[in-house]
């Protein structure tokens, strides 16, 4: 297969459509409407590394440029600086305002004549840009496999774990037939004590919402040190409708109509993506946290089809107490000059797979093979889980 090869600056360079035939399959994240949104909200300099064919576009490798003013979570010195990457600048590949990352292709184009091309050319760009290499950052097990398949599985470490729960075909019930009788018993008094607050729950779309969700989101930010800006929650939340409000679910609570916690989330089918939580902080705790995050949005995805619900990385333990699995996440090095040696790489994972299962595990003892759900036996050996 012979590509034409080039380098975007602007999401805005490709046609919304053109874009999305190749994004759809990885979900709303990846599409045209939140790469443009998360261009604008960050100003980060991006790069689209691109290849043609005679058919048109037909791969996007999305990168965007660290700077040491991003948070911590995507800073690579502070993610990977046991294995000896340094340095303030780095070339991205992923999608921004998420933890996402991956290669848009078109069905059907085999990844080793494809993913050579694209890191090549990314890795010239870097260089012109004064990067210290190219990484993948939160990829997903099978993006960590297709690029590795090419590349070589030494070229990944594990970064983290995403919690989420698999959608019981059974019902609730079944989800809740998953626990031990105490555990159970817990899960249920939180139903309880929420359903018994008298609010008025129900399911809204970002933007019928947002002037009145967006203080109860940056207080909650407020109370964990990070932004705690309304007006600038506001500005952002009216962006992200903007960009894709078809795409929202928010869960509300309400008493006498005025919103006192709510819950985004974000159609990704078959995944239902929790992504926001807020709350009016000065009324007494009715277990809105858990119900908003968890319950509603399981009861939710129960009734409309969805195979997964998405719960994020931060209080992995209180989410797996309440059935959440891990998804891998992982760090891909895409430089043309390993950033790691495999030695180092395997270690690394080693150590992160046994702090994160650990922390996981903190108030529900689950298997580490059940707490996986996508790290395999062989999976876990190849990359050094399974090596000590």
């Amino acid at each position: 297969m012979t590509w034409t090869v080039d380098i975007a600056t602007s999401v805005h360079e490709f046609t919304p459509h053109d874009w999305d035939v190749l994004a759809e399959p990885a979900g709303c994240y990846a599409s045209w409407s939140w790469t443009a949104f998360a261009e604008a909200e960050t100003g980060r300099r991006c790069a689209y590394v691109f290849a043609r064919d005679g058919r048109g576009l037909a791969a996007v490798m999305p990168l965007w440029f660290t700077t040491a003013d991003e948070h911590e979570f995507r800073t690579p010195a502070l993610l990977l600086g046991d294995l000896g990457v340094t340095g303030v600048c780095y070339a991205v590949m992923g999608f921004q305002k998420s933890y996402r990352s991956g290669v848009l292709s078109r069905d059907g184009i085999d990844s080793r004549s494809l993913i050579p091309p694209l890191t090549e050319a990314a890795n010239r760009h870097a260089a012109e840009h004064g990067a210290s290499g190219v990484l993948a950052l939160y990829a997903d097990t099978s993006t960590m496999l297709r690029l590795t398949g090419v590349l070589g599985i030494r070229r990944a470490v594990l970064l983290d774990g995403c919690a989420g729960i698999e959608v019981p075909a059974d019902g609730l019930e079944g989800y809740l037939d998953r626990f031990s009788h105490q555990r159970r018993g817990q899960i249920r008094r939180e139903m309880r004590k929420f359903a018994g607050a008298g609010y008025e729950v129900g399911v809204e779309s970002l933007a019928s919402c947002l002037r009145e969700f967006a203080p109860l989101a940056a207080q909650l930010e407020s109370r964990h040190g990070v932004g705690g800006d309304a007006e600038e929650m506001l500005a952002s939340l009216t962006r992200q409708a903007k960009a894709g409000d078809e795409h929202t679910s928010v869960f509300t609570a309400r008493r006498d109509g005025a919103l006192a916690a709510a819950c985004l989330s974000y159609h990704s089918w078959p995944d239902l993506l929790v992504r926001m939580f807020g709350k009016d902080y000065d009324r007494p705790d009715k277990a809105e946290y858990f119900n908003l995050l968890v319950y509603e949005p399981l009861r939710y995805a129960i009734t409309r089809g969805f195979d997964w619900v998405e719960l994020g990385h931060s209080t992995a333990a209180a989410k797996v107490a309440r059935g959440a699995n891990f998804r891998a996440l992982w760090a891909v090095d895409l430089s043309d000059r390993p950033l790691w040696t495999e030695q180092r790489g395997r270690a690394h994972t080693a150590n992160r797979y046994e702090l994160l299962t650990a922390e996981a595990t903190k108030l529900r003892s689950v298997a580490p093979a059940s707490l996986w759900s996508d790290l395999s036996p062989e999976l876990a050996e190849s990359v050094g889980v399974l090596s000590r």
